[in-house]
């Protein structure tokens, strides 16, 4: 049986609607994710928006990632348009 890592999400974390925790950044106004994006997270943008490279899934052979993994194979527009999609999606 393969062990799963159990994240410690802290008490005053904010959980999205795509589970990611935000946790307020001291002396700001801002919340950071306690977190990488991981690939459920980027998968969920890619499914909203027909537009998305679907490069982003091949990750060569040999390398397995699960969807908890960080993603990778995304550039800075594509990381940035992710952003922008899910402020608008938490603000509505």
């Amino acid at each position: 049986t393969e062990l799963k890592p159990v994240a410690k999400i802290p008490a005053n974390a904010i959980v999205n609607t795509l589970g990611m925790p935000f946790v307020p950044v001291p002396g700001t106004e801002v919340t950071f994710c306690i977190w990488e994006t991981r690939v459920k997270d980027y998968a969920a943008y890619a499914a909203a928006n027909a537009e998305v490279d679907g490069r982003w899934k091949n990750f060569g052979s040999g390398f397995k990632q699960a969807d908890t993994h960080p993603v990778v194979k995304v550039n800075w527009e594509d990381s940035n348009a992710f952003c922008e999609w899910l402020t608008k999606k938490e603000m509505a």
